[in-house]
C-alpha cells in the first residue's frame, strides 16, 4: 500500500513546488496560517499536504501548525544552487502525467507513453504545449546546473579548442565549461526552437565572445570544425535504432576533423 500511495507523495512534492512553498519557509519553524496567506492557499489544505510532506522527510515541524525547511526542503527553493523545483513542477505537467497512464500500452508495443497519449514523440508535442515545453527546458537547465559542478570536478577539457555540447539545450553546462577553461570555446547544439532561447538565457554573459549557437538535429549532423562534442543526458531518450542514428552522426563528423594527436578526455579521479 505503502508503493501504491507513493502517487500521493508524488504530487505533493509537486504542488509544493509550483506554489512556492520553500521559497516562503525560513529555517526556523513558522506559523501555517501566514505561510498559507503568502501563498494564497486554503490553510487546513495545506497542513495536511506538509504534515504528509514532514512525514517522508521533505520539510520540517516545529510547534503545532508550525513548519520549517530542512535540507531535502531546500533543494524545492527557487535559489538552491541545486534547486529541483523546476523538475518537481515539470514531472507532474500533463504530457507527463497522461504519458505514465499508457505504461501497459507502452510495454505491450515498445512504443513511448508519449506517442500513445498523443500521437507524437514528446519533443514534436512540445511544438504543441509551449507552456509546459518551458517548464521543461528550465528543468533541464536547473539539472544541469547540479550535474556541472560534478563533471567539471573530474573532466580536464583543457586540450581541446573548440567542444559542441550536442542536445545542449539553453547551454549552462557548456557555459561553466567555457568559464573554467578560458583557452576554450563552444557552440550550443540543439533544435532551433530550443537553442534560439539560449543566447537571452545569459548564461554567456562572461564568455559570449567564446560561444556560438547553432540550430539543427542531432540525428543529421553536429557542428563541424569542433575537435569534441559532448552529449548529457540525451541517448536515454531513445530506441537502440535512435541512438545508432545520433552516434553515427557524431562518428561522421569526427572521422572529417580526426588528427593523429586527438586527445581523449581525461578524467582527474579515476573513481569517478
Amino acid at each position: 500500500m505503502q508503493l501504491l500511495f507513493s502517487k500521493m507523495v508524488f504530487f505533493s512534492i509537486s504542488a509544493a513546488a509550483r506554489l512556492g512553498i520553500a521559497d516562503h519557509l525560513p529555517a526556523t519553524p513558522r506559523n501555517l496560517e501566514d505561510l498559507a496567506r503568502d501563498t494564497a492557499t486554503h490553510a487546513p489544505s495545506l497542513y495536511r499536504v506538509l504534515r504528509l510532506l514532514v512525514s517522508i522527510g521533505v520539510f520540517a515541524e516545529g510547534q503545532a501548525r508550525h513548519f520549517a525547511l530542512n535540507p531535502v526542503g531546500e533543494l524545492l527553493q527557487s535559489s538552491h544552487p541545486r534547486s529541483m523545483r523546476d523538475m518537481a513542477i515539470m514531472f507532474s505537467d500533463p504530457w507527463q502525467s497522461d504519458s505514465y497512464q499508457y505504461m501497459t500500452g507502452s510495454i505491450r508495443t515498445g512504443t513511448d507513453g508519449t506517442t500513445l497519449a498523443y500521437g507524437k514523440h514528446a519533443f514534436e508535442l512540445f511544438h504543441d504545449i509551449p507552456g509546459q515545453a518551458h517548464n521543461f527546458h528550465r528543468a533541464m537547465t536547473s539539472f544541469s546546473g547540479a550535474a556541472a559542478a560534478a563533471i567539471l570536478d573530474v573532466a580536464d577539457f583543457s586540450g581541446f579548442s573548440r567542444i559542441a555540447d550536442c542536445g545542449g539545450g539553453h547551454g549552462l553546462l557548456l557555459s561553466r565549461i567555457l568559464a573554467k577553461f578560458p583557452g576554450l570555446h563552444g557552440v550550443v547544439f540543439d533544435l532551433p526552437e530550443v537553442v534560439s532561447g539560449a543566447p537571452s538565457a545569459g548564461y554567456f554573459a562572461a564568455t559570449e565572445n567564446r560561444a556560438t549557437f547553432e540550430g539543427g538535429s542531432i540525428f543529421e549532423r553536429v557542428p563541424e570544425g569542433c575537435d569534441a562534442c559532448i552529449m548529457k543526458h540525451i541517448v536515454h531518450d531513445w530506441d537502440a535504432g535512435s541512438c545508432r542514428r545520433i552516434l553515427n552522426s557524431h562518428a561522421r563528423t569526427a572521422r572529417k576533423i580526426r588528427t593523429p594527436n586527438r586527445p581523449r578526455l581525461p578524467l582527474r579521479n579515476a573513481g569517478a
